[in-house]
């Protein structure tokens, strides 16, 4: 059976059943589709995905996006200086060190970032009066469909793997389906060619560029 692209969550969730030669799951295919879209969040990483935030910090957290997935970049605007990733029990150290003058505070804004939770930990806290722009370069997670005629740059540009993703997570609740090996193979091969894909796009057919100091995409 051939793919044909998918011009929408309705006809993704048909050709799942088609696949699996079954239309006895209309309430399951869903269920399928968004375990692949979870799934997905931690595999697939290409430009799409890719977006831009900045907030003002005043204090020593800042909301991360709703869609947030991974960092690529994080830096303060003002000097496109890159802040480091620290584990939050180091950030809780770096701190330490600056209150006891065990580290000098370098009092230029933020030099380190750490996650927690929902929220981005600064290091050193902006000072009072003196609030530092952050924008932070990261990885969304993929679109969601939700509607009957939904569609998004993941299922025009590449159905294959939504549809490879939903039979995978079709397969504990058929059990034993014996074509879970087949279709395992076909999910990663298609995430490993558009990640591929993605790398090929973005670093050929232009001269390399000297990296600018703190801005690190």
């Amino acid at each position: 059976m051939s793919i044909v692209a998918f011009e929408n969550y309705g006809q993704l969730r048909e050709a799942v059943a088609d696949w699996l030669m079954r239309k006895d799951l209309e309430a399951q295919i869903p269920q399928f589709i968004r375990l692949a879209e979870a799934a997905l969040d931690k595999v697939l990483r290409t430009r799409e995905m890719i977006r831009r935030s900045r907030t003002i910090a005043e204090g020593q957290y800042i909301p991360l996006p709703g869609d947030w997935r991974k960092a690529k970049n994080v830096q303060r605007v003002a000097d496109s200086h890159a802040l480091g990733l620290m584990a939050y029990d180091e950030i809780d150290k770096y701190r330490a060190d600056i209150k006891s003058g065990r580290r000098r505070n370098p009092n230029r804004g933020p030099e380190f970032y750490a996650l927690v939770g929902n929220t981005m930990e600064l290091a050193p806290s902006p000072s009072p009066g003196a609030p530092s722009e952050i924008e932070m370069i990261y990885y969304a997670k993929v679109p969601r469909l939700q509607g009957e005629v939904d569609t998004s740059w993941l299922l025009l540009d590449y159905p294959e793997i939504y549809l490879y993703g939903a039979l995978v997570h079709s397969a504990p609740f058929l059990k034993d389906d014996e074509r879970l090996a087949v279709w395992q193979t076909l999910y990663r091969q298609a995430v490993m060619a558009a990640n591929q894909s993605d790398a090929d796009a973005r670093f050929s057919g232009a001269p390399m560029q000297r990296r600018i100091r703190g801005f690190g995409v």
